[in-house]
């Protein structure tokens, strides 16, 4: 698994127009041969099917196949937006791995069938040959596939060449995954919740006190190896069941016996088990708890040369402030991106912005009131975005004159968005305690892609609906989400949507 997991880490990305010197040579403006190419519409139209049967939240209860095929899902964004701007990664050859559900295997089942499927990504072959191979190994139908070669292919002509006019398109983009997600919601939140709970609450009831052992020994062990390595803090960031992490904790104390010297060098650092092995962008020291001791080992042996990085980040995100307007640069919760690409980033955007401004012989001119937003970069964004609390969400890729016009048009929604935000915070938080008191939670909390406003609709439906819910809510630890599911160690998911 380990080379799945790190991929989206290793890979470089080199400029290369693949079909560029076979365009020159057709005197056309409709190439009526087999097609070498596809638009990003027509990629994800054609592989709509398989995103929806791979889709992560299909696979919630199974932590291992979800984590994989969503790891998974991002690389092969990742391939298909380098190959639609013309580029391709230094590894020509790549697996990427996908479990997808037998057909034979019924949801109902406890026991549920998966088949393992390894699909190669080939830089150097034209696109409808890797949407094809996706589908035919998944054995969805190609027939979409085979009626758009049958089509004369449209290119817009520019003086460096024949371009696709949709190549900068991401395929992992936020219209089709928002547009798939709300076919789950819809199927997922369609059961009442109280009659979901009233078929679920004691299968949750039972893990959650089966979990109680397994949880005491959990933090036991956290405040155990915290101490005898003087860390700064040690969490987890990954859907493995309590037992599974434990497991992992287990052999960070085996291992740190071994090898004691090694392990000074945590020393007031932060350990987060995760998906990957690396350092993250706040110096978190990053181990992938599907690995082996000695792959730990050998990331911890290497910590050192991360050191410098971690110093000079802050540095550095302070002069890309004050380069756009004072606005503060911030990390994305729970980003785990590795500081190295990180960094390269940073520094590319400073050198972008200030050979925009030599190129325009003046400084930029932001908005007065950008000192008061927070700008987050992030590496799976294809597009601008303003977050639902006036954030400003950049892409790695993002060019200046485009991040300069995003900024001015969308200064005024910005400002009332962050207003906003700051209400409905404090208003989460009064509701959020009226709910923790009302049915006597373990734990509510919610996930990364709940608004706040939905956080909030969701509390007041359950608090207006307490008589009839609380027998079954109650000591419970509730997760609000998108769908509806009972974890290993007893968690509730519930969607934030749901009726009851």
């Amino acid at each position: 698994m380990k080379p799945l997991m790190n991929t989206w880490l290793l890979s470089k990305k080199a400029p290369l127009n693949l079909h560029q010197n076979l365009r020159k040579n057709f005197p056309m403006k409709f190439i009526h041969s087999a097609r070498i190419s596809m638009t990003s519409q027509e990629i994800a139209t054609a592989l709509r099917p398989f995103i929806f049967t791979v889709h992560p939240d299909r696979f919630w209860n199974f932590p291992i196949e979800k984590n994989t095929n969503e790891i998974s899902l991002k690389r092969l964004n990742e391939f298909l937006g380098e190959r639609s701007t013309g580029k391709c990664s230094k590894i020509r050859d790549e697996i990427i791995t996908f479990y997808i559900r037998n057909a034979s295997s019924s949801s109902s089942s406890p026991e549920i069938d998966f088949k393992k499927v390894n699909i190669k990504l080939n830089s150097m072959e034209n696109l409808s040959t890797t949407v094809h191979r996706i589908l035919s190994q998944c054995s969805l139908p190609t027939e979409y596939l085979k009626s758009i070669n049958k089509k004369p292919i449209d290119l817009d002509y520019q003086s460096n060449g024949w371009r696709n006019s949709n190549q900068k398109e991401f395929f992992y983009n936020k219209e089709l995954f928002d547009d798939i997600e709300s076919d789950f919601i819809q199927k997922r939140g369609e059961m009442p919740l109280s009659q979901w709970l009233k078929d679920n609450h004691q299968s949750a009831s039972s893990k959650l006190g089966a979990s109680v052992p397994i949880r005491n020994k959990l933090a036991r062990l956290k405040q155990e190896i915290t101490e005898k390595l003087q860390l700064k803090s040690l969490e987890w960031n990954c859907d493995w069941a309590v037992s599974h992490v434990r497991g992992a904790l287990k052999n960070l104390i085996i291992l740190s016996n071994q090898h004691p010297d090694e392990f000074r060098k945590l020393r007031s650092k932060m350990i987060v088990l995760g998906r990957h092995n690396g350092v993250g962008i706040d110096g978190q020291i990053v181990l992938n708890v599907e690995d082996v001791r000695d792959s730990w080992l050998q990331m911890i042996r290497s910590i050192n040369r991360f050191d410098y990085y971690v110093k000079q980040l802050p540095k550095l995100e302070k002069q890309l402030s004050d380069l756009i307007g004072g606005v503060s640069i911030v990390h994305l919760e729970n980003n785990l991106c590795d500081i190295l690409s990180y960094y390269a980033s940073i520094e590319r955007f400073i050198r972008s912005i200030k050979e925009f401004e030599s190129s325009q012989n003046s400084s930029i001119s932001w908005p007065d009131s950008l000192s008061a937003h927070k700008l987050m970069i992030d590496f799976n964004s294809g597009s601008l975005a303003l977050s639902s609390n006036g954030n400003f969400i950049v892409p790695a890729t993002c060019s200046i004159d485009n991040l300069v016009k995003f900024i001015n048009d969308n200064m005024h929604e910005a400002d009332d968005k962050l207003n906003q935000e700051e209400f409905n915070l404090e208003h989460e938080r009064v509701l959020k305690n009226d709910c923790m008191e009302t049915f006597q939670f373990g734990c509510l909390d919610r996930h990364n892609n709940i608004k706040t406003e939905q956080m909030i609709s969701f509390c007041r439906n359950i608090l207006d609906n307490k008589d009839k819910l609380k027998d079954y809510l109650s000591n419970t630890h509730l997760h609000v989400s998108m769908y509806y599911s009972v974890m290993h160690d007893g968690q509730i998911c519930v969607p934030f949507n749901c009726v009851v």
